[in-house]
């Protein structure tokens, strides 16, 4: 009777151990997944949600110092609107010179118009008392020389406006050249504290805003932005590649 029991035990243990559950075996011989619980989370928080592209690199196409930050970190801006503005005192010098030159190509164009058409009124007038024989030849012939010699001047002064005109369009260009603005789509201005330090760091110094080689802009058309790489602490170890 205690033999046929005991039998009954072990079997009963046998199938306990048969029909247990088992772990899941680890995969790769890594440990077993955790799982997690459907419908929790895992953590929460509040933030701003800011895209990768988010950031735009705009440079000016000229040197020159910084003089001044048109617009605040985080305003709306649109396409083609100033954003910063280079010192072109210089330039601008230039602009002025040729301003004064377009007025004076101008000016003189107007003169040679006049006597032009002085010159051809006093040729249609003589040309009746020549036909009339009541002048000399050699006077009629000084009167079309003159006007041809007039409208002559007339085409030399509007060649002149047109290069002095020229000129005043490359130095508007310059002006141009050192305004950095938004690229081809409205966008929000980089909100980017350091940035915004470091140009108002750098105002008054002369930092370059080196004419860029064409390069891929992050999240916007423009030119890629090379700032001068920051000086390393003296005495710390430099972190290896």
């Amino acid at each position: 009777m205690k033999y046929a029991f005991a039998l009954c035990l072990f079997v009963i243990f046998l199938l306990g151990i048969f029909f247990s559950p088992r772990p899941a075996r680890a995969q790769d011989g890594g440990a077993a997944p955790l799982e997690q619980p459907a419908g929790q989370w895992i953590a929460v928080a509040r933030g701003v949600v800011e895209p990768s592209d988010g950031l735009m690199r705009l440079a000016a196409q000229r040197e020159g110092l910084i003089e001044a930050v048109l617009v605040e970190e985080g305003d709306h801006v649109t396409a083609g609107q100033e954003l910063a503005r280079l010192n072109d005192k210089a330039a601008q010098v230039q602009l002025d010179i040729a301003r004064a030159e377009v007025g004076q190509a101008r000016t003189q164009l107007d003169l040679a118009k006049l006597r032009a058409g002085n010159a051809a009124d006093d040729r249609s007038r003589l040309a009746p008392l020549a036909r009339a024989d009541a002048l000399p030849r050699r006077q009629i012939d000084e009167a079309r020389r003159a006007a041809a010699i007039a409208a002559m001047e007339v085409t030399i002064a509007a060649q002149s406006l047109a290069l002095a005109e020229e000129r005043l369009k490359v130095q508007e260009a310059e002006i141009d050249a050192r305004i950095v603005r938004a690229g081809g789509r409205g966008d929000r201005a980089p909100q980017r504290a350091a940035r915004r330090r470091h140009l108002d760091q750098h105002r008054d110094r002369d930092v370059p805003v080196v004419p860029r080689r064409p390069a891929r802009a992050e999240g916007a058309t423009g030119r890629a932005v090379r700032r001068p790489r920051p000086s390393r602490p003296e005495g710390r170890d430099h972190p290896r590649a």
